[in-house]
């Protein structure tokens, strides 16, 4: 592994125009192109294979390019290759983690760790995949490690910051996050997380604040890789903003959320809400609580969503009837 791992980084591509000199109208080739010279049969030249290395390069490019699958092909081509080709699997694991793919980026990334067992980068990308399944105890001993190997990893803080909050232990939580944004104060995951925790104790200011950051942020990244993590923090801000009344920002809030990510249901829930109970608007408030009836898979959400669509019924039903 070239003594530590590549930092992948989104690159920008200049590409240059050739202008090409045409031959004259008569068909008398111009002065400036001189005859081609037709190639010797059997003089053609011999395209060299591509090394491990040079694919784990391409690998790089399409991960970069956030094309994950091509991603994974050249680093498929490359271990296939080399079996013991570090940068391979952790590039490869680390697209798998992109895809949603977990227990493949897992099993990816414990082989690099066989193949390498101190690298911090390794740790903190397979905590990040534990965390996705639901392996939480495993996460916080991968992002604690990684830790250990590199104590001024921001990002390896505010994973397992994220992990205590989902264990409810939001102590640990905000230390870590706060330990993560001390170290890097660019790190929008550790103000979306943190966010989210103040949104939860109804500390709505220091929310707003948070989320706000973290939303500015965002906004700078690949919408199609972290669209969904951006509607997340639309839908807490809104919530900080309904919790303190500011009806407004919380109902353009909630539209951000749901434009960003079309499936967010509490989001068409409390959209709805605003419109019912302080916009009056009813139909709309119908047509959020049904979109949030056709999503949902919370039950409580369910049954709160359909008592609040029988009442917007009725009250549009009494409305026509004036």
């Amino acid at each position: 592994m070239k003594n530590k791992l590549k930092i992948l980084s989104f690159t920008v591509v200049l590409i240059s125009t050739v202008s090409l000199i045409l031959s004259c109208t008569d068909g008398t080739p111009s002065v400036s192109n001189p005859p081609v010279n037709e190639p010797v049969p059997g003089n053609e030249p011999v395209l060299k294979p591509d090394t491990p290395s040079e694919l784990v390069d391409k690998g790089d490019t399409y991960l970069n390019q956030s094309q994950w699958d091509n991603a994974i092909a050249e680093y498929t081509r490359a271990i296939d290759l080399d079996p013991k080709q570090l940068e391979a699997y952790y590039g490869r694991g680390v697209a798998y983690n992109y895809k949603g793919q977990f227990d493949l980026a897992i099993s990816d990334l414990s082989k690099a760790m066989e193949l390498a067992p101190n690298q911090a980068e390794l740790y903190y990308e397979r905590g990040r995949a534990y965390d996705s399944v639901g392996q939480y105890d495993l996460a916080v001993a991968d992002y604690s490690q990684a830790i250990e190997l590199n104590p001024s990893m921001a990002k390896a803080y505010a994973g397992r910051g994220r992990v205590y909050g989902k264990l409810g232990k939001l102590n640990e939580a905000m230390l870590d996050l706060d330990t993560a944004l001390a170290l890097d104060s660019n790190l929008y995951s550790a103000y979306l997380d943190r966010g989210a925790i103040n949104v939860n104790t109804k500390q709505h200011d220091q929310a707003i604040a948070d989320l706000t950051a973290a939303i500015h942020l965002m906004d700078q990244y690949d919408q199609s890789v972290i669209g969904r993590e951006e509607a997340k923090a639309y839908l807490n801000r809104g919530l900080a903003y309904f919790a303190t009344e500011y009806w407004e920002s919380a109902l353009s809030d909630f539209s951000a959320a749901i434009k960003l990510d079309p499936n967010l249901d509490r989001a068409y829930f409390y959209r709805g809400y605003v419109n019912y109970i302080v916009k009056k608007k009813y139909d709309l408030a119908l047509a959020d609580f049904n979109k949030t009836l056709e999503l949902t898979n919370d039950p409580e959400l369910s049954k709160i969503a359909e008592q609040f669509k029988q009442s917007t019924e009725q009250l549009l039903k009494a409305t026509e009837g004036k």
